[in-house]
């Protein structure tokens, strides 16, 4: 069945037919974009609108006899069309979605889109079977039909900002997450009823693994690789567009193809991987996101409108007005089995993941929204013998459903929300973005404290500059009708209560998140801690709550299963094979002069270490597979003599590949073993024979590739059931060498269970962190004492039950390597000191694990600093690090410092200036100048005669000093100073705008470097 009702197109669709209808589509399209400009100001339906357009068009084509010639489009053409919108769909709604938190809410998603569906469906199934015909029933249609209806798809572009403006990021991530798993079961139905033949066991069995496993992981593997290469194109935006569309189509394509329907899942996994590294993909990964959105608008809009405008023409002949009660009664009934499963579901849905209010529950059930995907879905394909007049009421049906949800649900959804008062403003949110004014400010405030000192904007109206920069806090003017504190009327002290602790958690958790961010950016903890505590600390946070230790127990604790299955590998991995490992490891290490006399080949090594024997073994069954799937592959599909023909010709080209592989294996061993020595071993001697037979083999079956002419010739099949069985002998090759793939077996699990434990580790001492300075801190936050009193005990409470966690895992492995990896300069400060200033510096450490250590030799950093001339030049920026460093130790000492933050003194000081006075004798400041910094050198004060050597602070009694010795042989005076004001050095002091000169480095000699292991 077609859209023409059976009628062939007609040859005299012309060129003009062609360009009218594109122009069709250019002005729906460009209508569509001004209603969605429009939802800025009116809560307008975007699709609904789309809907009506093309219904109407449709029915004015029809009634004008102008259906082959205005847009005929067929139901094949657009099942092609959103067969390619799919992956775009999908791609975009993962991409766009929250990914650490996704995590956290998985199986309140796979509750919602797999049972909830599942539920839904046997409802839904009940009313179909109330208001059909018996005669018109069919199980399987009416099923589909059911999944259809009831499955929630992701919404469209438009709904977003809707549900956004809940600012609850985890009920948006439910109702985002739960289409993802709902239209995954969908797809997996719509398959097995499109399914080719009967179906299968075996099929349903592939369908059902590829789906749920085998596409995750290719998808996982693809975002990696996608990641990766936007990362490379960062540069060019055009580019990385068109790469990210190919990519995704292409992914689609290969799952859908060869792995049995997968491209679902497929692009789900690619979607969350990318997302997961979309940071740090292009300069603004906001872009990405919209070229996504703005490509799955057009496609979205074109699907919705042809779908409607087929419906439309279609159906004027086989409707009448008493059909137009059918869509709303479908969707009270599609609304109403919402609602039961939801209710029903409501107890699973609070215990697993996050808890779920009844409000939220009540907005997870009303935001059901459909697309594309009800409107475009073609169940002809499925159902070829359906009745013509009933499949048109069915698509009718489905089109009213959809355009009364759109219409109904997204209109009414705002109003639903301010009405649970989802919409209100917390004191959390507003704290926030207070917080987040302030940040902003104080940063333009130091960009244009820096740019001022530029004489490239010398000439600059900064007062015009600030006249024209606003930065407003958008909720300043909003009025919260809840809040206490501007109420008149009597207020329970409980209220009060309630109101003080939930400001004081709001906070310590935001004190707790800056913690956290700092910690990351610090390189304290790794950015998968750092989104798992995050996804933690957001439940919380929106709450208004406290994030205690039962909540974190789930990240921090470590599963008894995992400390069970790493004694277990121990166990079974041997303590002799793994003593020898780490005996070969530190011969590695320590015994570099004896390896390199012995001077042995690669192969030579592979013979003694095991490891040709294990690639040996690993080559065959590789090899065994494939040839096992050709033969089995031709065995069926083979029937024709010409594809019988090129199949027998690919299997021998794969044996031939196997037996010159074998030959060169041959021909090496003989070659690094010698032939003596190859007849007194007896695995030797068996690998000649078995090279032997295996020529033999192929080249029987060369000869009978040649002289084979019929399908059904069963000669060259036992010839190729010869070959892999001989080819699967050499399997055996990999126990020759048992112990070295048990000692793999053993790094590879070993491995995969320090990861598990370093990230238990690493969050426990993230959170008990976070706790010390919430301990540190909380009296300054929070003004109620008796408040500041609780909060700082249960920190302590959390911190001591977290170090249990911490000291469990100490005892229990000490000695864990490989996932305890970090990247530190020890010293610090002291080594950029060494360099500046010519002079080697000693230090001391205590390693409590291996470490390996590496040197940046002077002569590499002096060609560096010659590379880079130019002003600010490379000597100048290292001592101003290393000045405010210091100052920072200096300036917290001084009263007026003392209640400031770290990172405020420390966006204080990197204001300040620093002048070159390597040549200077004396040295004046004005008024202008705050504090004075002496981070190295020495000064005196000629009315005092008192000496200051840095690092210590000058007072602001003095203004003028002098600078003792010859420039030449003394320590070159570093000094940091602060101002209150724009202030400009003289062009001889002003080192910021000097280029580097020969006197700021100095040529280095040559240190030996000693490193000793502790015992």
């Amino acid at each position: 069945m077609n859209s023409l009702i059976g009628e062939d197109v007609r040859g005299d669709y012309s060129l003009r037919d062609r360009q009218l209808g594109v122009v069709i589509l250019l002005v729906v399209a460009i209508v569509a974009g001004f209603v969605r400009a429009l939802r800025r100001i009116v809560n307008i339906p975007v699709v609904a609108v789309v809907v009506a357009i093309g219904f109407v068009a449709g029915r004015m084509v029809s009634t004008y006899d102008l259906k082959e010639k205005l847009l005929p489009v067929t139901d094949a053409q657009i099942r092609e069309l959103l067969f390619l919108y799919l992956p775009v769909l999908m791609f975009t709604s993962a991409f766009n979605l929250r990914h650490h938190l996704f995590k956290q809410c998985f199986w309140q998603c796979v509750l919602l889109g797999c049972g909830g569906l599942a539920f839904s469906t046997m409802l839904f199934m009940l009313y179909m079977s109330g208001t059909r015909d018996a005669e018109q029933q069919n199980l399987a249609e009416t099923v589909l039909i059911s999944l259809l209806t009831c499955c929630a798809e992701p919404m469209f572009v438009s709904d977003l900002d809707v549900l956004s403006s809940a600012r609850s990021h985890i009920l948006e991530t439910i109702i985002m997450g739960e289409p993802l798993v709902g239209v995954t079961c969908l797809w997996m139905a719509y398959r097995f009823s499109t399914f080719p033949g009967k179906l299968t066991i075996y099929s349903f069995f592939n369908t059902v693994v590829c789906t749920l496993f085998v596409g995750p992981i290719f998808g996982k593997v693809f975002g990696r690789v996608l990641a990766m290469a936007t990362i490379a194109l960062s540069q060019d935006l055009p580019v990385s567009f068109i790469v990210n569309v190919t990519s995704v189509i292409a992914t689609w394509a290969f799952a859908e193809k060869f792995l049995y329907g997968a491209g679902i899942t497929t692009i789900v996994s690619m979607g969350l991987t990318a997302s997961a590294h979309s940071a740090a993909t292009v300069h603004n990964p906001v872009v990405l996101r919209k070229f996504w959105m703005l490509v799955r608008y057009g496609y979205n809009v074109v699907i919705v409108f042809l779908s409607a405008y087929r419906i439309g023409r279609d159906t004027r002949q086989h409707l009448g007005w008493h059909e137009i009660m059918s869509p709303i009664n479908a969707y009270v009934a599609k609304i109403g089995v919402r609602f039961v499963t939801t209710i029903v579901l409501y107890p699973l849905l609070a215990s697993v993941g996050y808890d779920l209010s009844w409000q939220q529950c009540l907005i997870v059930a009303w935001a059901n929204f459909k697309g594309a995907i009800m409107i475009g879905l073609d169940l002809t394909r499925a159902f070829p013998t359906i009745n013509l007049a009933f499949a048109l009421k069915e698509q009718f049906i489905r089109m009213g459903t959809l355009f009364l949800v759109q219409l109904l649900n997204t209109t009414t959804l705002p109003k639903l929300m301010s009405m649970l008062g989802l919409l209100t403003l917390s004191d959390v949110e507003r704290a926030n973005m207070n917080m987040v004014i302030m940040a902003l400010r104080n940063t333009a405030r130091a960009s244009t404290n820096f740019q001022r000192r530029d004489k490239k904007f010398s000439g600059a109206d900064w007062k015009w500059v600030q006249m024209h920069t606003y930065i407003d806090n958008p909720y300043a003017g909003v009025e919260d009708e809840e809040r206490v504190e501007q109420t008149d009327s009597y207020i329970p002290a409980r209220v009060y209560r309630n109101a003080a602790a939930k400001k004081a958690s709001g906070c310590i958790l935001r004190l707790q998140k800056v913690c956290y961010n700092k910690q990351y950016e610090d390189g304290m903890i790794h950015n998968k801690t750092k989104a798992t505590i995050l996804a933690a600390l957001q439940y919380p946070m929106e709450k208004e709550g406290y994030l205690d230790y039962a909540m974190m127990r789930p990240f921090i604790t470590v599963p008894e299963w995992i400390y069970r299955l790493k004694d277990l590998v121990q166990r079974f991995a041997g303590n002799e094979a793994i003593e020898k490992r780490h005996t070969r490891s530190s011969r590695s290490r320590t015994d570099e002069e004896e390896e390199d006399i012995e001077n042995v080949t690669m192969l030579s090594s592979m013979l003694k270490e095991g490891w040709y024997h294990v690639l040996v073994g690993f080559e065959a069954l590789g090899f065994v597979l494939l040839l096992s799937g050709l033969a089995l592959f031709m065995f069926q599909k083979g029937t024709e003599p010409a594809q019988h023909e090129l199949l027998l010709s690919v299997v021998t080209s794969v044996q031939g590949i196997y037996v010159l592989l074998y030959s060169l294996e041959m021909v090496l061993l003989v070659y690094n073993v010698g032939m003596l020595r190859v007849g007194k071993d007896v695995w030797k001697q068996l690998d000649v024979i078995m090279y032997f037979l295996v020529v033999a083999e192929f080249v029987l079956i060369s000869m009978a590739s040649v002289q084979s002419e019929k399908p059904g010739n069963v000669y060259p099949i036992i010839l190729q059931v010869s070959f892999i069985t001989l080819v699967s002998c050499r399997i055996v090759k990999t126990l020759q060498k048992r112990v070295v793939l048990f000692v793999w077996v053993w790094d590879l699990l070993d491995g995969i269970l320090n990861r598990k434990l370093f990230y238990a580790y690493d969050l426990s001492w993230a959170y008990i962190t976070a706790e010390d300075e919430a301990m540190a801190k909380v009296f300054r936050f929070v003004t109620q004492p008796n408040l500041a009193v609780a909060i700082r005990e249960n920190s302590g409470y959390n911190k001591l039950q977290t170090l249990k966690n911490v000291v469990d895992i100490q005892q229990r492995y000490p000695n864990i390597e490989g996932a305890f990896q970090d990247y530190l300069v020890a010293p610090d400060t002291l080594g950029l000191l060494g360099f500046l200033t010519a002079t080697p510096s000693v230090c001391q450490c205590v390693c409590e694990t291996d470490v390996e250590m590496c040197c940046i030799p002077m002569e590499e950093m002096t060609l560096l600093v010659e590379q880079n001339p130019e002003a600010p030049s490379l000597v100048y920026r290292m001592w101003f690090s290393v000045a405010i460093r210091v100052g920072l130790a200096v300036l917290v000492n001084q009263k007026r410092y003392q209640e400031w933050t770290h990172d405020k003194l420390k966006r204080f000081l990197e204001n300040g200036i620093m002048p070159n006075l390597y040549y200077a004798i004396d040295f004046t400041l004005d008024e202008a100048v705050l504090d004075v910094i002496l981070i190295q050198g020495v000064v005196q004060c000629p009315k005092t005669m008192e000496i200051y050597t840095g690092p210590t602070y000058i007072p602001n009694s003095v203004r003028e000093m002098t600078l003792p010795g010859n420039p030449s042989g003394r320590a070159r005076p570093i000094m940091l100073i602060t101002t209150v004001m724009r202030y400009h050095l003289p062009s001889d002091l002003d080192w910021f705008h000097q280029p580097l000169t020969h006197y700021d480095y100095r040529k280095q000699r040559a240190y030996s470097l000693a490193a000793t292991r502790p015992s």
